[in-house]
């Protein structure tokens, strides 16, 4: 379906609202409210309701994450200065939105029984996020196995010291995980360095 204005003000109210207060804290009035869009046109937008908007807004959301991870990451071959940039970008985000503003999905984990589509999206949305570190890890040379599990550690400890911070209201803890992440990726043997 055509994102017209009034539907794409939806799926950003709703991404706005799921950061915000996860997917039990967001209704379908306060996405109207939020968005300034008609009663009528939820459900003829998003025949799916709810779980459909969230779908929608999550992938927007994880693509925008995706799409910065991959140019910060391309944009230097010290990828512990890509991650402190990565940090540095949510760091502002928690501080300008008054902690209200941390990951876009994380928020959303935990989704009602039932939902067909949500979950895998959220899922699929991190496996994203993973992709574009590991790619971009053995593009360094870093050996496949190695760079799976690096991605893996690195998007982990990145979502945990979000929430932390988030809760804490400060955004000390990623900080101090983002430097060790970023030190952790500088100190990666090469494949021709590695013991077996």
């Amino acid at each position: 379906m055509a994102r017209t204005p009034s539907r794409q003000n939806m799926i950003d109210a709703t991404a706005r609202l799921l950061m915000e207060r996860g997917y039990f804290g967001t209704g379908i009035h306060e996405v109207l409210e939020a968005s300034g869009a008609p009663r009528g046109s939820m459900y003829y937008h998003f025949p799916g309701g709810k779980e459909q908007l969230a779908v929608e807004a999550v992938q927007q959301s994880g693509e925008h994450v995706r799409a910065l991870l991959a140019q910060v990451f391309a944009e230097t071959d010290d990828l512990g200065t890509a991650m402190e940039r990565v940090v540095g970008f949510f760091a502002e985000q928690l501080r300008s939105s008054e902690y209200s503003h941390g990951c876009p999905v994380a928020p959303v984990v935990l989704v009602p029984d039932g939902l067909e589509e949500l979950p895998g999206v959220v899922g699929g949305t991190f496996g994203g996020w993973h992709d574009v570190v590991a790619a971009r890890l053995r593009e360094t040379g870093v050996s496949e196995e190695r760079a799976e599990s690096v991605a893996w550690l690195a998007l982990s400890a990145l979502e945990g010291a979000l929430l932390v911070s988030r809760a804490r209201r400060d955004v000390t803890p990623l900080l101090r995980a983002g430097a060790e992440i970023a030190a952790q990726l500088r100190s990666l043997p090469r494949p021709d360095q590695e013991t077996t």
